[in-house]
């Protein structure tokens, strides 16, 4: 596992912004009680993202980490 995710978390954001496929394995724990799963298309997570600073550098940072951790092998655990 690379990560494990909770509410308010996303993921995908790599590939959209590097107009990559997704590579993605999701799995729900066993005990969650509520799932709920918003898929956007290249352009409408675009769209969503222009105009608004902070949103921009809270995906960048978040992808910036993401790959950080990806090359350093971690696991997230």
């Amino acid at each position: 596992m690379l990560c494990a995710l909770g509410e308010g978390d996303y993921f995908g954001e790599i590939g959209l912004l590097q107009s990559r496929p997704r590579n993605a394995t999701v799995r729900v724990a066993a005990e969650a009680d509520e799932v709920e799963l918003i898929a956007l298309e290249r352009e409408d997570f675009l769209s969503l993202m222009t105009g608004s600073e902070a949103t921009e550098q809270r995906v960048a940072l978040q992808m910036a980490q993401r790959l950080y951790e990806l090359a350093a092998g971690s696991t997230g655990d």
